[in-house]
């Protein structure tokens, strides 16, 4: 069986379990996330060198930075699942599957903010957005475009 297949759907079923938890709960399990992370660092680690799987953390290692030293926007397990994500699938793909899942968001945000003006609804934006279904969604489309 190919790897690169068992990585694919490894990923796709922590996020599906992460993001149906953030949808129903607005949090996510610790204990889930640290543990793909660390499968995620053991399957690097047993295909690439270390090096290599040091380099694959740093996109996420530079959001936990940025989720510490700001202490707003993105929340601390949304980072943790990036930083999951780049032990898994490496240093580029973290940063394109971020990125996908940032500007879905944006867009589902933006399409929030208009209906509740059409709808003529207030303080839609105090409402907290899930991020990782987004990832889920972000994630889905690199392979897709693959």
């Amino acid at each position: 069986m190919d790897i690169h297949l068992v990585r694919n759907v490894a990923n796709l079923i922590f996020l599906s379990i992460l993001s149906f938890q953030d949808i129903k709960e607005k949090k996510i399990s610790s204990m889930i996330v640290f543990g793909y992370l660390i499968l995620g660092i053991s399957y690097s680690l047993s295909n690439y060198s270390g090096r290599e799987t040091l380099i694959s953390l740093m996109f996420g290692l530079f959001l936990l930075a940025f989720c510490i030293f700001t202490k707003e926007g993105i929340g601390l397990g949304d980072v943790l699942v990036i930083l999951s994500i780049g032990a898994w699938n490496g240093f580029f793909d973290s940063i394109y599957i971020f990125f996908t899942a940032l500007i879905i968001f944006d867009f589902f945000v933006l399409i929030m903010i208009v209906s509740s003006k059409i709808r003529k609804k207030k303080n839609i934006l105090s409402k907290e957005v899930p991020f990782i279904p987004f990832v889920l969604i972000g994630m889905v489309v690199i392979l897709v475009g693959r």
